[in-house]
């Protein structure tokens, strides 16, 4: 067996012991990053015959009493801000963007709902008609991860489809299995029965087979399972007149990142350029774009969103939104390491092409989830 070095080591939390008169979320976030989480509780030994005791035993969704006073000091705020002719922008931004992490989001949203009895989204939605970037921006970040992911999905599958291909592909494992969950609790229906719908052809196969596919988050590979990925992929397309697209939806859809990003670095030591610029040859459409962004984010998933937001904001005019899903869906992940590879790539922080690009409170609530202000 050989280690992928550049991949994360696989960890595992436990949360720390419960305060006392703490309090429990009505709704449990689901974690989005590529950790694989322990399901195994702590426990001390017993000694002399005596009987065992179990200890820090993790607790979902508990909340400490501090959190749910401020909280609720926040649903105050963003009441008062709202009140009147027109609505406080400034403060409804300055008190979301610091709104960390998203189970106080979530608790704001309790804490609005039982304050004033009205849907925290819903009076959002209303007090800012008249600023859709920022509507939109805020409302995504009001959602907790799976949720917001779900939501996008939904979108994309009957609007625009790169949208859908880009959520689905980029998820790691565990992300993805939050989606499915949420994508069923809130839409009442399966995430394969959707793609099924709203997709066609190879696109839809590699997409059914990618959502319902159980992948390692292994960082380690097999050297010789590599090795004959790569010589089937080759084999069954650049080698033949037509491209067998079975090989492709059967190693793209069930093998690790890990295993994918060793597969491209063999076959360019095998057959002279990337498996990237093969498929590009020999695919085509959404096909080839939900290849390429699954086989990007496995080599670096950093990156591949680096590229995403630098394309939202080249040219004449910017692709909103694209940069808001992109920097609200990133910025509890991996922000810091995409403006890093950002900055790498265009030699221009990412920060100053997003003040070039946006203006107002769209703007700064941006500007402020990619270089965070602590609360006060």
């Amino acid at each position: 067996m050989s280690t992928m070095s550049d991949h994360p080591k696989v960890t595992s939390e436990v949360t720390e012991g419960v305060p006392p008169n703490a309090t429990t979320l009505s709704s449990t976030s689901v974690p989005h990053e590529s950790i694989v989480e322990s399901d195994e509780s702590v426990h001390t030994e017993s000694t002399k015959g005596g009987p065992s005791e179990v200890t820090n035993k993790p607790t979902e969704g508990v909340v400490p009493p501090d959190v749910i006073t401020k909280a609720g000091d926040d649903a105050i705020h963003l009441n008062r801000a709202f009140a009147g002719w027109g609505c406080d922008e400034a403060t409804i931004v300055n008190i979301l963007a610091r709104a960390k992490p998203e189970t106080h989001r979530t608790l704001i949203k309790q804490e609005y709902k039982n304050k004033f009895s009205e849907d925290f989204d819903d009076r959002l939605s209303k007090e800012l008609m008249c600023s859709a970037d920022l509507k939109r921006a805020l409302l995504l970040w009001m959602d907790d991860s799976a949720s917001r992911d779900a939501k996008l999905v939904k979108h994309g599958l009957s609007k625009n489809l790169n949208v859908a291909i880009e959520v689905i592909c980029s998820c790691t494992p565990s992300q993805l299995e939050g989606l499915k969950k949420a994508y069923r609790t809130m839409f009442t229906t399966y995430l394969d029965e959707d793609i099924e719908s709203h997709t066609h052809d190879d696109n839809k196969k590699l997409l059914v087979a990618y959502a319902g596919a159980i992948r390692s988050q292994s960082p380690e590979v097999d050297a010789v399972m590599v090795e004959k990925d790569a010589k089937d992929l080759f084999k069954d397309g650049e080698w033949r007149l037509g491209t067998n697209e079975e090989t492709f939806i059967r190693i793209f859809s069930e093998r690790s990142s890990a295993h994918l990003a060793a597969i491209n670095t063999a076959y360019r030591k095998m057959y002279v350029h990337s498996l990237k610029k093969a498929v590009k040859k020999e695919t085509s459409s959404k096909f080839k774009c939900a290849l390429l962004t699954i086989l990007q984010c496995a080599e670096n998933r950093r990156k591949y969103f680096a590229k995403a937001l630098h394309k939202a904001m080249d040219g004449i005019g910017t692709d909103d939104e694209t940069l808001t899903r992109i920097i609200v869906s990133r910025a509890e992940v991996d922000i810091e390491d995409i403006k890093a590879e950002y900055l790498k790539k265009y030699e221009k922080s990412l920060s100053d092409d997003v003040h070039e690009d946006t203006s107002g409170q769209y703007r700064a609530f941006l500007i402020s989830l990619l270089n965070p202000m602590p609360r006060v």
